[in-house]
């Protein structure tokens, strides 16, 4: 009776010590506990919306919120040890905001080869973004990339397998329209 005492309590204290472990390895069951846990970490949030689970390279899952109708939640989450999730190692870009004067936010985010952003527009249905090409190595500009890109009735856009921001080094321009073909903002560096 003795040895089972002692077994029970060495298994009991070594539940406790994995349970805090646990806690404190900052591991998750899904990539939304972890996206809740990086917006409560980075003091804004929740999210209202999850807009984009975009799956990348590597066990990798990118999700993108929606906070309010000026600032989306980016955030990078990787799958570990087969079960859990954490917050993708190299950074977060957590909170993109729309600035005062300018209705228009987006990111490039290199490990998922993704451009998105949202448009606080009424009556947005597209969007139309040309980013300027340029050459490292020799320093020339090349002919721009063009993509059209639909809107979301949440204002959200987003472009897969997008050119590496490395490739283009100025603002990109962007042109808003509305379901008839009606300029409704043009943005140009």
């Amino acid at each position: 009776m003795k040895r089972l005492r002692h077994t029970a309590l060495h298994l009991a204290v070594i539940g406790l010590v994995l349970a805090v472990a646990f806690y404190y390895s900052a591991l998750y069951f899904t990539p939304e506990q972890v996206m809740a846990a990086n917006e409560r970490g980075l003091h804004y949030g929740p999210s209202r919306q999850i807009l984009l689970e975009y799956d990348g390279p590597e066990n990798t899952r990118l999700l993108i919120g929606k906070v309010d109708d000026r600032t989306l939640s980016v955030i990078p989450t990787q799958r570990a040890w087969m079960v859990f999730w954490k917050l993708r190692s190299g950074g977060v870009t957590g909170r993109l905001s729309i600035e005062l004067d300018i209705p228009i936010v987006a990111d490039y985010e290199r490990a998922f080869q993704l451009y998105c952003g949202i448009v606080d527009c009424p009556g947005a249905a597209s969007i139309q973004i040309t980013l300027p090409g340029y050459d490292d190595e020799t320093g020339e500009t090349l002919e721009p990339w063009i993509f059209m890109l639909p809107v979301d009735e949440n204002g959200f856009f987003y472009l897969e397998n997008a050119p590496d921001e490395g490739d283009y080094q100025t603002r990109p321009y962007c042109t808003v329209y509305d379901t008839d073909g009606n300029i409704l903002y043009s943005l140009q560096p």
